[in-house]
């Protein structure tokens, strides 16, 4: 599998309500206070739909799949209860050969927008075992 050619590979644009009472739950899991100002910074990770849509266009199993690392850039506060759209890139592979075979971590990169502007940028590493 030519993972490499499918480097630069976008969704299309997906739209989505934060809902409070989500955010709440979100907040609730992880042990921290509901904040109606601002989501968590990690409430991000909650909107990876592009990724999953992306992992099986270019064929990797999920089975097969770590997550790696996740990281996040504001540019402004996010709001429970903001109505906001993103858009999911598949921006990079590096393999790697390890005594069981290849390695291969798949960059994402997600821009998350609201009322018309960039409010965040989510960057996802995975890895997938066995797939090169």
């Amino acid at each position: 599998m030519n993972l490499e050619s499918f480097v630069g590979k976008k969704t299309g644009t997906y739209s989505e309500t934060l809902k409070p009472e989500d955010v709440k739950a979100f907040c609730e899991a992880v042990g921290i206070p509901f904040n109606q100002e601002k989501i968590p910074p990690t409430y991000l990770t909650t909107l990876r739909t592009g990724e999953f849509d992306l992992l099986k266009e270019i064929g990797v199993p999920l089975p097969q799949i770590l997550h790696g690392e996740q990281e996040y850039t504001y540019e402004k506060e996010i709001r429970p209860g903001s109505a906001i759209q993103f858009e999911t890139e598949f921006t990079q592979v590096t393999k790697k050969e390890g005594k069981n075979g290849v390695m291969s971590f798949l960059i994402f990169t997600s821009k998350i927008s609201s009322n018309g502007s960039l409010s965040a940028t989510s960057k996802t590493t995975v890895v997938a075992r066995g797939v090169g």
